[in-house]
């Protein structure tokens, strides 16, 4: 009797603790002031980070470095 019951739940459980096919995916955003040669000198930047969860522990390649948004001149380097 006891075996019987194991092995009907045994898929179920077996379902309940397998991993999810897709990795869970995280974005964060991050306002800081930053100073720039320009009135009115100091101005808030946006960084957004995206990145995804997994095992790995190899190092992700960094991106461009955020730009002040008050000044287009600064959005043409």
């Amino acid at each position: 009797m006891k075996l019987s019951v194991i092995l009907l739940f045994a898929p179920v459980i077996a379902m309940l603790v397998a991993a999810d096919d897709e990795p869970a995916v995280f974005t964060v955003e991050q306002v800081f002031a930053t100073i720039v040669d320009t009135p009115p000198f100091m101005v808030e930047v946006t960084e957004t980070r995206i990145w995804t969860q997994s095992p790995s522990i190899a190092p992700t390649t960094t991106t461009v470095a955020p730009l002040p948004s008050l000044d287009s001149a600064y959005n043409d380097l």
